[in-house]
This record gives structure tokens, C-alpha cells and sequence, in this order.
């Protein structure tokens, strides 16, 4: 009986659609990112074992191949991602946090001296 209740919670919160199921390699795939020109970025991991992203589509052509996610790693303890987002309009590098909100919603927080910004992208 214990052991058919433990299964019944498991199957449930598994089927969860609020539930994410997280490893270092859970944002890898393609991304819309309607603030960055209605942009595509495939994020994918690179030999060096660091993840990248790079815009495969854009409303701004001469963005498109443009590496604008860097040496992006997965940190266990805050079970987020940390690295460095380029900015195009500004031309600017600037330290970046990614967390899946659910599995079709990825949560980017960059930061710079004392600012934030925080955007989303979507699968």
C-alpha cells in the first residue's frame, strides 16, 4: 500500500505542468525571443562543454549567426544557468542568469554594475 502511494505522488508530480525537470542541458533547443527583433536562438553546447546561443533567425538580418549566449554553465545549487548574454543593440557584454520557468518559458536576468533587466523566451 506505502509503496502504491509513493508511485501514485511520483506519476502525478511528474505529469505536472508546472513541474520542470532540470539538468544542465534542459535549455538546449531553439528559443523565440520576441524583445530581441523576434529573434530565433538555437542554444546548444559546444565542445569546450560550454553552452551557447546563437541567432539562427531575426527581423534584423545582420543579426542572424551572431553568438550572443557565452560560456553559459549550469549551476546546481541555484539550479539556474549562469554566463554572459551579448547585447546587440548596446554592444555590450554583461552577466547573465537563465531559469526555466516551465519547459517552454526560459527566464533571462542580465545584469551590469547596478542594473537588471529581465526578459523571456519562449519554445
Amino acid at each position: 500500500m506505502k509503496t502504491a502511494a509513493i508511485t501514485l505522488i511520483s506519476i502525478l508530480y511528474l505529469f505536472n505542468p508546472n513541474y520542470v525537470q532540470t539538468d544542465k542541458y534542459s535549455i538546449i533547443g531553439e528559443w523565440k525571443a520576441p524583445d530581441m527583433e523576434n529573434s530565433t536562438i538555437k542554444v546548444y553546447k559546444a565542445t569546450d562543454g560550454f553552452i551557447y546561443g546563437k541567432i539562427i533567425a531575426s527581423d534584423e538580418a545582420e543579426w542572424i549567426e551572431e553568438i550572443i549566449l557565452k560560456k553559459v554553465k549550469y549551476d546546481v545549487e541555484s539550479k539556474s544557468w549562469r554566463g554572459k548574454i551579448y547585447s546587440l543593440k548596446r554592444n555590450m557584454t554583461i552577466a547573465a542568469e537563465l531559469t526555466l520557468e516551465n519547459s517552454k518559458k526560459l527566464k533571462l536576468v542580465g545584469t551590469k554594475f547596478f542594473m537588471t533587466k529581465t526578459f523571456y523566451w519562449n519554445k
